[in-house]
Parts: structure tokens; C-alpha cells; sequence
């Protein structure tokens, strides 16, 4: 277990710390995105989130995974998308090109790691030779990376979508016991889930920056080999065709916007705005609403290939085909004026809870308070706690430098991501330290109430604050559903209800840091001091014992 969380934690960690020196870097590198066309952002983007990710991706992957024929494979191929997807966000090359470094990299994963489709059962006893699955496993791989790149319509689309399909990879290899190739997908998919929730970070909208074609590349073709490397394993009895429903948001998508183009007598291949989330915005809904629906329909689609992971190839072909023609048509009612205005008023439900309305002097008040809060909860607990490990210890050290260290600095952006980075190690560090308080009052949960004040300060400031200071983000409500939904997958590891409380008051500690990271003035540096003097407490008693 200690190994699924280095490798989540160090390929999030790497991607974060990446993210602000390429941003610096990119116009040097020629890596920005210029607005205009069909383009959604008014500025200048930096295109380095790829770089980042894949980074935080491979420096996690070789340290975790072992050395295997598939995994060698698979790594080579993403390896060589990055670098045909970099060369594109730099002087944006044929489609030829692209589509040739996408077969090759296909082929290495198929034909060298032997990454294909071969638990698929066909209708009747029909034999399909091992040479065609491998043809279609090329092109189902080349199809989806496309697919993803398709849906970077969006701020956070593209990420958020993979981090849906990645996770559930992650949540199969988990549940199929001690298979090796259920192994090494697991560990794969949480580095890449490491990495993209470090890049997502920078993306949610407006985005700083984008992962640009080196990203969505490496993301898309990710997400379709890992699907494959876990449901091809023997070690987990499933459906062969479950990576239709996975990957089924942008399966749909591409062959919507095909088909469409087609009937139409254009090129399959010729862009324009006729994908689900261009769609959804013309439709009146706004930019965040339009990406949390699409997200809801992934999620859904995940949901299905749960409820079906057992049941027949047919059905999962079926279950597809019925989803997508569902959502074709409650589309093309919309567009029609059919239901028009009730969709439009769902968006404008969703876009509300995304972007609060000021309320400046109430959410002032608030910010203060939960600054304090923060401070007297980390204070208190360094004297409550027991001894700790050396781990902790250390961690509460790097911390407590960190806090005192970062206002010295001149340097505002730096020092409000260092900021960040310390005061999450602090409550991280905090939070641990009350719940093995309760752990060791044989599951006595008084420990963890602390916390609770939190609750109603964090859901405050949602309420008063403006868009800028604090507001719920898609990439906020893919945290949720994983924190909600992953615990309670049968055949994922159980977490008991005190870890998942643990869990959800991380979560809150972790908004109230958002409100209290742009404190200024008196309140800021006595949260500072307070939480520095617990920390030193807690490495004093560690020390001492």
C-alpha cells in the first residue's frame, strides 16, 4: 500500500512543483497557446501542463513499477507521444505526422508488449484470430487518444474526464487481488492520476495553463492502454468490452462529431463545433456547467461499467449504444427548443454553485476566522498528540521552516505556492495526528470534533465569497465524488468510518487553507505562529520521547 501512495503522491508532488518554472519558460520555448477561432480563452496560455505531467508520470513510474515487457512498452510509446505532441504545441506539425507517431506508438504497445484485446467474446463460437484483435487494439488506441484530444474544448474537460476514466482503471486493478498486470495497471494509473491532479490544479477555469497536445496525447492514449492492460487481465474475471463504457464519453463524442460531418457531406476529419460540449454552450449553459455535465455523463457511463463489469460483451455493446442514443437525443430535442429551457435552467443551477456572488466585508470576516481557526487547531493539537514517528516528525519540521521561511521572500507568486504547499503539509500533519488519537481510543471518535467547526466556516465562505477568492471549481466536484464514491466500491481495500471522517475533514481543512491562503495582515501571522509552535511542540516531543 505504501507503494500505490508514493507513486499517487510523487507524481502530483513532481507536476505541482513543475508547473510554475515551465509556465516561466514558455514563451522561450515557444509553448503558448494564441486565442482566437474557435477558441475559448482571451490570453496568452502557456502549453507546458504535458510537459509537467508527463514528468511527475515517468519519475513516479520508474521508481514504482518493475521492469516487464508490457510496462517497458507501454512507457516507450507514451514517451515518444510526448514528444510528437510537444513538437506540435510548438509549430503545430501535419496531421500526418501525428497520426504517424500515434501508429507507431500504438504498434510498439500492442505488438511488443503484447497490449490487446483477447478476452472479448463474439456472439456465437465465431474464432477471430489473435492478428485482427491486434489490429483493432492499434486503431482502438489511435482512436481514443484522439478522442481526448478532441474534448480539450474546455477548461478542465479533457483532465477531468481522464481522471474519471483513469480512476475507475485504478479502482478494476485494485479490486483483482495480487495479478500482476492488474499491478503494474494500478500503479500506472495512479501516477497518472498523480500528475493530472497536479496539473489540474493550474487548469480549472480560467486556466493558467493547458496541457496542450503533448498532454492530451499522452492522457488519451493512457487512458485506452491502461483500460486494456487491466480488463485483458486474467487475474480479474470481467468483461473484455468494459473499455467501451470507461472511455464511453469520448468514444461517443468523436463518432457523434463523425457521423454528423459525414451526413453532412464534410470530412470526418474537418474542425468545428459539433462536440458534446460545444453543443451544451450554445445551448445557453455556462462554461464550468457545461464541463460538470459532461463530467456527470462520464461518471455515469463509469457507474454502468460497475453495474455490467460481469455481464457479456453484447451487453456492454448494447449499454453503449443505448446511452449514446439517449444522449443524441435529448441533444437534438435541446437544439429543436424540445426541453430548451429547463436544460438551459440546469445549467444555470450548476454555473450558480460555481461561481458564488460577493458578498466582500462578510466573507473578510469569515477568512479571519478560519484562519484562526486553523492556527489554534494545529496549536492545540501539538500538545494533545502522542509522540509521533519520525516520518511525521519530519514532516512537522519541513513544515514549521517552511512557515517561517516564506514571508521573507519578495517573489508573490512563489511565496503564495510555498505558502500553500506548507500549510497543506500542516493540516495534512494535524489531521493525522487527531485521528490516531481516536484510533487509539479504540475508534473513539471525540477527537476528530475539533474539526467540525470547520464545516460551517468552509461552507460560509462558499457562500459569501467571490469567484476569485474561493469557489467550487469541476475539478471540486471530482474530489468529491472520489472521495465519496471510490471508499464504497466493493473490492477496494475498506477504509472504516473513522478513516473516511479523517478523510472528509482533510477535505475541509483543506478549503479553509484556500480562504486563509490570501489572509493578510495581524491574523495571518498569529495563524502563522500558532501553527509554527505546534509543529515545533510536535518535533520537540518526538525528539525528546
Amino acid at each position: 500500500m505504501f507503494g500505490v501512495v508514493a507513486t499517487f503522491l510523487g507524481a502530483m508532488l513532481l507536476t505541482i512543483a513543475l508547473i510554475p518554472a515551465l509556465e516561466q519558460l514558455a514563451p522561450r520555448l515557444r509553448l503558448v497557446d494564441v486565442p482566437g477561432g474557435r477558441k475559448q480563452h482571451a490570453r496568452l496560455t502557456p502549453r507546458v501542463g504535458g510537459l509537467a505531467m508527463a514528468a511527475g508520470f515517468f519519475a513516479a513510474a520508474w521508481i514504482a513499477l518493475p521492469v516487464d515487457r508490457t510496462v517497458v512498452s507501454v512507457l516507450s510509446s507514451l514517451l515518444l507521444l510526448v514528444v510528437f505532441g510537444t513538437w506540435d504545441d510548438r509549430i503545430d506539425i501535419n496531421y500526418r505526422l501525428k497520426f504517424l507517431g500515434q501508429f507507431i506508438a500504438a504498434t510498439i504497445a500492442v505488438f511488443g508488449g503484447d497490449l490487446y484485446f483477447n478476452e472479448v467474446q463474439l456472439p456465437g463460437s465465431s474464432y477471430v484470430p489473435e492478428t485482427v484483435w491486434k489490429l483493432v487494439s492499434v486503431l482502438f488506441l489511435v482512436g481514443v487518444t484522439n478522442a481526448v484530444n478532441l474534448t480539450d474544448g474546455l477548461d478542465g474537460l479533457a483532465g477531468g474526464l481522464c481522471l474519471l476514466i483513469l480512476g475507475a482503471t485504478a479502482a478494476l486493478g485494485l479490486s483483482s487481488g495480487e495479478g500482476a498486470a492488474a499491478s503494474a495497471a494500478t500503479l500506472l494509473a495512479l501516477a497518472a492520476i498523480g500528475s493530472l491532479l497536479g496539473f489540474l490544479r493550474f487548469n480549472s477555469h480560467p486556466a493558467r495553463v493547458f496541457m496542450g497536445d503533448a498532454g492530451s496525447q499522452f492522457l488519451g492514449f493512457a487512458a485506452a492502454a491502461l483500460a486494456i492492460y487491466v480488463t485483458q487481465s486474467e487475474s480479474l474475471a470481467v468483461s473484455g468490452m468494459l473499455p467501451l463504457l470507461i472511455i464511453g464519453l469520448p468514444i461517443y463524442d468523436t463518432l457523434s462529431v463523425m457521423a454528423r460531418r459525414l451526413l453532412s457531406g464534410r470530412s470526418p476529419f474537418r474542425p468545428d463545433r459539433l462536440h458534446v460540449h460545444y453543443r451544451l454552450t450554445e445551448l445557453g449553459i455556462s462554461h464550468p456547467a457545461a464541463v460538470m455535465i459532461v463530467y456527470a455523463m462520464q461518471a455515469a457511463l463509469i457507474a454502468l461499467a460497475y453495474l455490467l463489469r460481469y455481464s457479456s460483451d453484447t451487453s456492454i455493446v448494447a449499454a453503449f449504444l443505448s446511452f449514446a442514443a439517449f444522449t443524441e437525443l435529448v441533444l437534438l430535442a435541446a437544439e429543436r427548443g424540445y426541453g430548451r429551457r429547463s436544460l438551459a435552467a440546469l445549467g444555470r443551477a450548476v454555473g450558480a454553485v460555481s461561481s458564488t456572488a460577493s458578498r466582500g466585508a462578510a466573507f473578510s470576516v469569515v477568512r479571519v476566522l478560519a484562519a484562526m481557526y486553523l492556527g489554534i487547531l494545529v496549536f492545540a493539537a501539538g500538545f494533545l498528540a502522542q509522540r509521533q514517528g519520525a516520518d511525521v516528525a519530519a514532516l512537522a519540521a519541513c513544515a514549521a521552516l517552511g512557515l517561517l521561511l516564506v514571508p521573507l521572500t519578495d517573489r508573490r507568486d512563489l511565496s503564495v505556492w510555498a505558502a500553500r504547499l506548507f500549510l497543506y503539509t500542516t493540516v495534512a500533519v494535524t489531521v493525522y495526528m487527531l485521528y490516531t488519537m481516536a484510533a487509539a481510543d479504540n475508534a473513539d471518535q471525540k477527537h476528530l470534533l475539533p474539526l467540525l467547526p470547520l464545516v460551517p466556516l468552509v461552507l460560509a465562505g462558499f457562500l459569501f465569497a467571490d469567484g476569485a477568492s474561493l469557489r467550487l471549481s469541476p475539478l471540486d466536484f471530482l474530489l468529491l465524488f472520489f472521495l465519496f464514491a471510490l471508499p464504497n466500491l466493493p473490492g477496494v481495500p475498506v477504509l472504516t468510518n473513522l478513516q473516511k471522517q479523517a478523510l472528509l475533514c482533510l477535505l475541509f481543512c483543506y478549503y479553509a487553507v484556500e480562504m486563509a491562503i490570501s489572509a493578510r495582515g495581524f491574523h495571518s501571522f498569529v495563524m502563522r505562529t500558532l501553527m509554527i509552535g505546534g509543529l515545533v511542540v510536535t518535533l520537540t516531543k518526538t525528539l525528546l520521547s
